[in-house]
């Protein structure tokens, strides 16, 4: 590493620790990296950080399904839980808010097509 930037390093004041979550410090510093003119280095932590992202919106999206089966009740409007397993939960839940049958309005919709 050349000797100008261990200047601008060394040149930072010493800064308390920070109480935030680990995560959020290696975001803290990619941007560093990144100021710093140290490319690579930031593009390796953004992407360890989007595969820790990734893992976690996956384990999210179990733990919701799981309070979704164990608890129906808690399901709104528009639930991608229900519509990921029926392709014509949109259609039924507008036709039904509507008070008509989702298949009469699809129908309908086919039919102006022709």
């Amino acid at each position: 590493m050349d000797n100008a930037l261990w200047d601008v390093i060394r040149a930072i004041p010493q800064q308390v620790q920070r109480q935030y979550g680990t995560d959020e410090q290696l975001r803290m510093l990619q941007a560093a990296a990144n100021k710093l003119g140290l490319y690579d280095a930031a593009d390796r932590l953004r992407d360890q950080l989007a595969i820790i992202d990734e893992q976690v919106a996956i384990v999210e999206a179990e733990e919701q399904v799981k309070a979704h089966d164990v608890d129906p009740s808690r399901c709104t409007f528009p639930c991608e839980i229900c519509a990921s397993r029926d392709r014509n939960y949109l259609r039924k839940h507008d036709a039904a808010v509507r008070g008509e049958d989702w298949r009469d309005v699809r129908a309908a919709r086919d039919f102006g097509r022709d």
